[in-house]
C-alpha cells in the first residue's frame, strides 16, 4: 500500500514537473513571438517613418502648366482687361491706360495720347532732341519721363509740360528712380574711369538738387542697380557692398558685405531688402537697419533682367528655375524648406506678381515647343501651388528667353499687370 502511494506521488511529481516545464516553455515561446512582433513592428514603424521622412523631402508637383486648359481671355468681362493690338506705332516705353486713353510714346521723340475709341492721338508733346529713356512713371496727374537731356513732368490731360530739371553732361546713365520725395539717378560722367559715378537727387517738391556724391557701380548693370524704401536708396557697389543712403541727408545709413551676386540690383518688399547670389541663395536684410534676417538656399537659377524676378515675402519666396527642368518653386523662408513646385516645362515665365492674394506668371510658349507660341497669365494658389486658371491672349508679349529689358516690358500700376511688346500691349486687372 505504501509502495503504491509513493509510486502515485512519484508520478503526480513528474506530471507537475512536466507540466510546469511545458508552462515556461510556452511562455518563453509566447515572450519571444512577441518580442519578434515588437520588434518587427519597430522595424516596420521605422521604415514607415524612413519612407514618410524621405518622402517628405522629396519634391512636391503642384501641377503642370502643359496640362492645364486654356481658357481665352475674350471670355472675361472687358471691365478687368484691356488691349492695344496691332497699334499704328510700336510703343516705346511704359503705356498706361485710363479711361479708354492709352498715354504712350511711339519711336519718335513725340509722346502722345491715343484715344481707343476714336483711332487718333488726342495731344502729342515733342521733347527737346533726345532718347526716352525707359522706364517712364504714371504719378497722380503726371507722367514722368527721363530723357536724355532733362528730367520732364506731363500733365495727362493736354501734354502741357509742368516741369523739366537739366541734368549734366554722362558717358552712361541709369534709369530715373523715384522716391517719396525724390528723383534719382546715377551718371558716369565724361571723361570718368569706368567704374565711377555720381548719384544725383533731386527734390520732387522743388525740383532743384538735393545733394549729389560719387559712387562706384558695375558700368554693365547700372540701368538696374537702385531700390529703395521711403527715402532709403539701396544699391550694390563694384565691391559688393549693400548700400544704403538717406536722400534727406545724402549719408550712408548702413552697409553690408554680401556675395558675389547674380541680380545686381536689391528688391525690397515691404520692411525687408533682398539680394540673390550666383549660388541661388537669397539673403534679407532690415530695410531701416541692415540687420541680416534671412539665409535662404534655392534652387533658382534664372535670376536676370530678362526673366521674372523672384518674389520674396515674410514667409514665403517664389522662384524659377530653368536648369535640367522648368519650375517656379515655393518655399518657406523660415525653414528653408520647399513648399511646392509647378512644372512649367516647355514654357518661358518672364514675369511674376503677388497681387490680391494670387501668385500671376506670365508665360510664353517657347519657340520649339509651339507652332504658334503665345502668351498665357497662369492664377496659381500661393499656398498650394495648384494652378487656378491658364488665360491665353491673342498675341504673344515677348521676344522668349534670350530677350532683352528692352523686348520683355512688364509692370505693376493701379492693381494692373500691364504688358508691352512692340505694337501690342495688354493689362489685366488683379481682379481678374
Amino acid at each position: 500500500m505504501k509502495k503504491r502511494l509513493l509510486t502515485a506521488a512519484l508520478i503526480l511529481t513528474l506530471l507537475s514537473a512536466c507540466g510546469t516545464s511545458t508552462t515556461d516553455e510556452n511562455t518563453a515561446m509566447n515572450e519571444e513571438t512577441s518580442s519578434e512582433q515588437t520588434n518587427s513592428t519597430a522595424t516596420n514603424t521605422e521604415q514607415v517613418d524612413n519612407e514618410n521622412s524621405d518622402a517628405s523631402t522629396e519634391p512636391v508637383i503642384s501641377a503642370t502648366l502643359s496640362e492645364a486648359e486654356d481658357i481665352p481671355i475674350q471670355e472675361y468681362n472687358t471691365s478687368l482687361w484691356g488691349s492695344l493690338t496691332e497699334h499704328q506705332d510700336e510703343m516705346n516705353g511704359r503705356v498706361y491706360e485710363e479711361n479708354g486713353l492709352f498715354y504712350m510714346k511711339p519711336l519718335t521723340r513725340v509722346n502722345t495720347a491715343f484715344d481707343s475709341t476714336t483711332g487718333e492721338y488726342t495731344w502729342e508733346h515733342d521733347f527737346r532732341p533726345g532718347t526716352i529713356v525707359n522706364p517712364n512713371f504714371n504719378v497722380d496727374d503726371q507722367l514722368i519721363y527721363l530723357t536724355t537731356r532733362e528730367i520732364t513732368g506731363l500733365q495727362k490731360s493736354d501734354g502741357k509740360q509742368m516741369f523739366s530739371i537739366d541734368i549734366p553732361e554722362y558717358e552712361l546713365m541709369s534709369d530715373l528712380h523715384l522716391t517719396n520725395n525724390y528723383y534719382v539717378i546715377a551718371q558716369q560722367p565724361k571723361g570718368a574711369d569706368a567704374k565711377d559715378y555720381k548719384l544725383y537727387a533731386y527734390d520732387r517738391q522743388t525740383n532743384k538738387l538735393a545733394h549729389e556724391q560719387e559712387l562706384s557701380l558695375n558700368t554693365t548693370v547700372v540701368l538696374y542697380q537702385f531700390a529703395s524704401h521711403g527715402d532709403l536708396l539701396y544699391y550694390v557697389d563694384n565691391d559688393n557692398i549693400l548700400t544704403a543712403i538717406d536722400l534727406a541727408s545724402g549719408e550712408q545709413v548702413w552697409t553690408q558685405q554680401v556675395p558675389q551676386l547674380r541680380l545686381v540690383h536689391p528688391l525690397v518688399r515691404e520692411d525687408h531688402v533682398y539680394v540673390f547670389d550666383y549660388d541661388h541663395t537669397i539673403y534679407s536684410f532690415d530695410a531701416t537697419t541692415g540687420e541680416q534676417q534671412l539665409e535662404l538656399e534655392t534652387e533658382g537659377s534664372t535670376i536676370g533682367v530678362n526673366i521674372a524676378n523672384p518674389i520674396v515675402t515674410d514667409n514665403r519666396a517664389y522662384i524659377l528655375s530653368e536648369e535640367e527642368a522648368f519650375y517656379l518653386l515655393s518655399y518657406d523662408t523660415e525653414t528653408g524648406q520647399e513648399r511646392w513646385r509647378l512644372d512649367t516645362s516647355g514654357y518661358h515665365v518672364f514675369g511674376m506678381y503677388l497681387m490680391g492674394g494670387t501668385l500671376f506668371a506670365l508665360a510664353d510658349d517657347l519657340e520649339e515647343e509651339s507652332d504658334d507660341p503665345m502668351t498665357y497669365i497662369i492664377k496659381v494658389d500661393p499656398e498650394s501651388g495648384e494652378i487656378q486658371e491658364k488665360i491665353k491672349l491673342e498675341q504673344k508679349i515677348s521676344k522668349g528667353p534670350r530677350s532683352s529689358r528692352e523686348a520683355v516690358l512688364t509692370y505693376v500700376d493701379n492693381d494692373r499687370i500691364y504688358m508691352k511688346y512692340k505694337y501690342n500691349m495688354y493689362y489685366i486687372s488683379k481682379d481678374i
